[in-house]
């Protein structure tokens, strides 16, 4: 793992929380759970997802006695987002299961890199941050995986979900005619993103 993407507050909270993490059962994903494997960018928020529902207000509660401050900027069913010791933390019920077995870092589950590009897949037809192209880019640019290759472990995972699969190929399109060319130009200016 390249534990040197996360600053050191990310680390100090992760550390707070990991306990929780596991006794609450969820695992790490997104920008941080990638970066933690392909050391590719700078990931400051923590992602994590729970494949069982959850109560999000007693969740905020026990949070409440591991940080120093903590801000609440949603509390919904099974969602729960924070800002705890000025690290934005994610809390999401999903149940859509992981392809493949689980990493382990600091004590928590840690999503693989593969499960984690199908869901960027997912997250880039939603709202398609620059961050969440420029973790695409990064794998299929270090050769880790091919897009063919992403997009059927991207099928596979979400086969049984009801997505439209091809408005999630169409929004990826937009990836590879407007933003390929221009990402590994500007490699060094969108590392921390």
């Amino acid at each position: 793992m390249f534990t040197g993407i996360l600053p050191k507050g990310t680390t100090t909270v992760l550390e707070k929380i990991a306990p929780l993490i596991r006794q609450w059962g969820f695992y790490l994903a997104g920008g941080s759970g990638l970066a933690l494997q392909l050391g590719h960018r700078i990931s400051e928020d923590l992602d994590l997802f729970s494949i069982k529902p959850f109560n999000s207000a007693k969740l905020y509660f026990t949070l409440q006695t591991k940080a120093a401050t903590l801000e609440e900027i949603l509390t919904e069913e099974n969602t729960l987002l924070l800002i705890m010791d000025n690290v934005k933390l994610s809390f999401f019920y999903y149940p859509v299961p992981l392809l493949f077995e689980p990493l382990i870092f600091e004590g928590i589950e840690v999503a693989d890199w593969q499960d984690i590009i199908a869901e960027k897949f997912k997250t880039i037809a939603q709202r398609g941050s620059k961050k969440d192209f420029y973790d695409l880019f990064e794998t299929f640019y270090s050769s880790k995986l091919s897009i063919q290759d992403a997009v059927s472990i991207f099928r596979k995972r979400f086969e049984n979900t009801g997505i439209n699969f091809y408005h999630v190929l169409k929004s990826l399109t937009y990836f590879v005619t407007t933003q390929l060319l221009l990402f590994h130009t500007h490699f060094e200016s969108t590392k921390n993103l």
